[in-house]
């Protein structure tokens, strides 16, 4: 059974969120994530001091920072590194190399190529390619060429 796991490049702090670190502390409070029928999202958690009808309270008040949701594709590269959405990475083939992102789409995981532009499924190049970083993180790599 594949195991569900997400992260989230928060755009507001640019950072990355990982699921697994759920209650994780940033700026504002901690990391709480959610699935709901919105889909699966983080919000941060904190708690406020209010005066509700002359009564003093503290309640909880969520915020959900700009997110981009990118779900674990179940796979890893040659060096065992878990593969997400958003992930670029390199395979060398024959004489040639090329760097790919990991999208998607139409219910399966692909990858889309950067220097010969069509889509192959994800699972046949995974295993022999080096994750070099991501879209959010490393928005470099889509412009450079493959070494």
């Amino acid at each position: 059974m594949r195991q569900h796991k997400f992260r989230a490049w928060d755009e507001d702090n640019e950072i990355m969120r990982y699921s697994e670190n759920d209650g994780e502390d940033s700026a504002y409070g901690p990391i709480v994530w959610q699935i709901d029928s919105e889909g699966v999202h983080f919000e941060e958690m904190t708690m406020v001091d209010e005066c509700v009808g002359g009564e003093h309270e503290q309640n909880y008040r969520y915020r959900a920072p700009n997110q981009k949701i990118m779900e674990f594709t179940g796979l890893h590269d040659k060096d065992g590194k878990e593969a997400y959405e958003g992930d670029v990475f390199k395979r060398k083939f024959m004489d040639d190399s090329d760097i790919g992102v990991i999208k998607f789409k139409d219910g399966a995981f692909i990858v889309k190529w950067i220097k010969n532009t069509f889509s192959q499924g994800l699972i046949y190049h995974l295993p022999e390619a080096e994750i070099i970083g991501n879209i959010h993180e490393n928005p470099d790599l889509l412009t450079s060429s493959a070494p």
